[in-house]
Parts: C-alpha cells; sequence; structure tokens
C-alpha cells in the first residue's frame, strides 16, 4: 500500500502520537541522514523476525532510498497484520517535509 509523502507528512503531523517511521535502509544510509525521530530497521537484516518486536496498535510510514525495500518491507508487514504504507524514497519523503537530522 502506497502513501504520497505528503499525505504521509499530513498523517504524521495530525498524529504523530499513533505514528512511526520506520526507516528500512542499512545503518550506513540512516547515518548519512534521516527523518527526526525514525525508527532504522535494516531491510536486509532478518526484517521480518525484527517487525514482529512492534506494537500492532501503531501506524507505520515506511521509506527507504528508492521506494523498492520499502515496499517489500510494507507487503511483509501488511501480511503480518501491521496498517504500514510505503512512502517510497527518502529524497521525496524528505521534500514533502519532513524534518531531518
Amino acid at each position: 500500500m502506497v502513501i504520497a509523502p505528503n499525505k504521509a507528512y499530513q498523517l504524521w503531523k495530525e498524529k504523530s502520537n499513533e505514528v512511526v517511521i520506520l526507516d528500512v535502509r542499512t545503518p550506513g544510509e540512516y547515518q548519512s541522514g534521516h527523518v527526526k525521530g525514525a525508527v532504522n530497521m535494516d531491510y536486509y537484516a532478518n526484517f521480518a523476525a525484527e517487525v514482529q518486536k512492534l506494537p500492532k496498535d501503531k501506524v507505520y510510514l515506511l521509506h527507504c532510498a528508492s521506494g523498492r525495500r520499502s515496499g517489500e518491507a510494507t507487503a511483509i508487514m501488511r501480511q503480518m497484520g501491521y496498517k504500514s504504507y510505503n512512502m517510497g524514497g527518502f529524497g521525496a519523503v524528505k521534500s514533502a517535509g519532513f524534518p531531518t537530522e
């Protein structure tokens, strides 16, 4: 399930206590710049097992560098019963207004 970054930003602003941003890039990519407060959960590092540690009562907005990994990760999370949405690549997410650090 895809959500446009600008719509994701509105959702995050309105319901920040219910929304978790997952950055599924590698730790190195994450360190080079990320959305403020985003949780880094490397898609290539046993993602499905790590996801099971997350609460199911939140909404998850995922992104990676281009949108491919976050798309696959979103599908995995949805199969497990999570409310998850793919925002696409980091550049688009940053352009939508999310604060970065």
